[in-house]
């Protein structure tokens, strides 16, 4: 037997977003989107999915990342080294991302 969906069936959902693929292809991390009802918030982790194993891992959970935790994430992750220190020395100022490429197709 099936029920109409009711407001209070909205927190139960779990989104992913944002998929992206490790260099060397052999991780997948993503966002999930959760909410918190008690809190009435949404909430935001980061996963991380061994492509082999297929084994979810979750990496943060409603705590700020800080720039120690993603050096340690970045060091742990299994590319090469070259990689690691040009994810390492990247700044928010040094880095955009694709901003100039979209910006130039408005």
């Amino acid at each position: 037997m099936t029920r109409r969906l009711r407001i209070d069936d909205l927190t139960t959902f779990a989104v992913p977003e944002q998929p992206a693929l490790s260099p060397d292809g052999s991780q997948i991390f993503y966002v999930l989107r959760t909410l918190d009802a008690d809190a009435d918030s949404t909430v935001h982790t980061l996963w991380r999915v061994g492509a082999r194993t297929g084994e979810p891992e979750q990496v943060t959970r409603g705590k700020s990342v800080t720039v120690e935790a993603l050096h340690v994430l970045i060091r742990s992750l299994a590319i090469p080294e070259a990689e690691k220190e040009r994810l390492l020395a990247m700044t928010p100022a040094s880095y955009t991302g694709k901003a100039a490429e979209l910006a130039k197709r408005l």
